[in-house]
């Protein structure tokens, strides 16, 4: 059984908390350096292709060893500043063919024990896409890690267990 999550168009933005204020795009799913950027820590269970139209990329999660296969995003240098940004957001759509939890989370630097991370999940069925949008300190919703936006260290997108 897969568990394919996908990407359309772009995938990820650091947006301003302002409406009318500019986005800054993290990686350009257009350019193929983006195939690049974008790495599996279970490259045996993850897969990252482009669509044929060129418009974004299809991560594809196989059952594996994992509970959560996915991608992960890195800056070009020691961190990404967003601190002149209010959320990061990620256009997803599930190309599978059951109902599963797409995620996305960014993290700053520290023992992975403390969370020092903020994450939000959409839950979609086969066929339907969405926006999945974290706003600096909170999580699922709710207020998480004090999330310091001038020093994220990585983007992630993963699904659960296939």
């Amino acid at each position: 059984m897969l568990a394919p999550c996908g990407a359309a168009l772009c995938l990820l933005y650091a947006v301003s908390a302002l409406a009318d204020e500019a986005q800054l795009t993290l990686v350009d799913l257009t350019d193929d350096v983006c195939l690049e950027r974008l790495k599996s820590d279970q490259p045996e269970q993850v897969s990252v292709a482009r669509v044929a139209d060129g418009s974004g990329v299809v991560v594809t999660c196989r059952p594996g060893k994992s509970d959560y296969p996915g991608i992960v995003l890195r800056p070009e240098g020691e961190g990404w500043d967003l601190s002149a940004y209010g959320h990061v957001e990620a256009k997803v759509a599930n190309l599978g063919q059951v109902t599963s939890g797409v995620s996305l989370r960014i993290d700053n630097a520290g023992d992975w024990t403390t969370n020092p991370w903020n994450s939000e999940t959409a839950w979609l069925k086969p066929g339907e896409s969405a926006t999945v949008r974290i706003r600096f300190g909170y999580s699922w919703g709710k207020p998480g890690f004090a999330l310091d936006p001038a020093r994220v260290t990585q983007l992630l997108v993963f699904v659960g267990k296939a």
